[in-house]
């Protein structure tokens, strides 16, 4: 049973994300942990964590842990990546804190007929087709960042 209604979302993670440009494309190794949302999360500060531990110099072992109002959520072990060739990374890496909206999340799935789905832009009537009906009313959109905290462990 999944007590935490947490998920990890390795949509992706060893995907090679194709743009033209060519010198645009890029391969993505972003991990991250999804979590069901209830109206708490829109009217009371909440608290998120995220711990990582490098793999050793050979590649192995390493942690990702993710954390909500310091309740564990879900974590994924360097070894759990064995499957897919990769590992935890050990780079220095970056925190991104935004409103993302991917196409992937929530959209009309399948495309529904006689639409392209090639576009989700609100405003635009080529795109509409595309759009969860209400969707453009979200927008524009806000969140608030009260404060970040990073540590790094000693002699690191």
């Amino acid at each position: 049973r999944n007590a935490t209604l947490s998920e990890l979302n390795p949509f992706f993670y060893g995907v090679t994300l194709v743009h033209t440009p060519k010198s645009y494309t890029y391969q993505a190794d972003a991990l991250s942990a999804n979590i069901g949302l209830n109206k708490s999360y829109y009217s009371q500060q909440q608290t998120y964590r995220v711990e990582w531990d490098p793999p050793e110099e050979d590649g192995q072992g390493g942690y990702i842990r993710w954390y909500t109002n310091g309740n564990f959520l879900y974590s994924i072990k360097g070894e759990n990546l064995n499957i897919t060739g990769s590992e935890i990374p050990s780079e220095a890496m970056y925190l991104i804190m935004n409103t993302a909206v991917a196409s992937s999340w929530g959209f009309p799935a399948p495309c529904p007929s006689g639409c392209t789905c090639e576009c989700f832009e609100c405003g635009n009537p080529d795109c509409e087709c595309a759009l969860p009906s209400g969707y453009c009313e979200n927008f524009p959109a806000s969140f608030e960042i009260d404060y970040v905290r990073v540590y790094q462990a000693k002699n690191e």
